[in-house]
């Protein structure tokens, strides 16, 4: 599927963040994110956006080169930067609908499958509990939007998510004893 736009939005009456993604057919697929999914997925989903912003501004630079984790941070901060400039995250997301191949209600996500592909491009396949699923292919650029997307929502969502300098996030909570 080509993306035309994508949303992501905290509702607090939900207490969810919404995921909205309109194709260049106007298809338009909307995923509900639970704060517990967050939870788990937010840090996986920071990292890998990240490593594969690091991997493609490195393969266009230097495709030989093996960068250090300080070089990756610069590299990533770097590919953040061109994608905050080039975006436009003022745009509305548009309502209207030509169709909604899931249906008109939002599928609440029950398992996320991140995986990293060929030049930082990154495929992120969601699904709900009876196997309904969308599968959104990111190129490094796309997948850095959709990561300050995210960040926003949870700003927003105040879900107690400790963001910090390189806007990684990781609970703020204190630590979870599992019996």
């Amino acid at each position: 599927m080509h993306i035309r736009q994508l949303a992501v939005h905290y509702h607090a009456q939900a207490d969810r963040l919404l995921l909205r993604v309109r194709s260049s057919d106007d298809a338009v697929f909307a995923v509900w994110l639970t704060r517990r999914l967050c939870l788990r997925l937010w840090p996986l989903l920071s990292s890998v956006v990240v490593r594969a912003s690091a991997a493609q501004a490195l393969a266009q630079a230097a495709p030989q080169a093996v960068a250090t984790p300080e070089a990756t941070a610069m590299l990533a901060e770097a590919t953040r930067e061109r994608v905050l400039r080039q975006a436009d995250f003022s745009q509305p997301f548009q309502e209207r609908c030509a169709h909604a191949p899931l249906g008109a209600e939002p599928l609440l996500a029950h398992t996320v499958q991140l995986t990293p592909r060929a030049e930082g491009h990154l495929q992120l396949a969601i699904s709900d509990a009876q196997q309904r699923q969308v599968q959104l292919e990111l190129d490094a650029s796309l997948a850095a939007a959709v990561r300050e997307l995210v960040i926003a929502a949870l700003r927003q969502a105040d879900w107690g998510f400790a963001l910090d300098s390189a806007n990684a996030a990781a609970p703020a909570a204190a630590p979870r004893v599992l019996n």
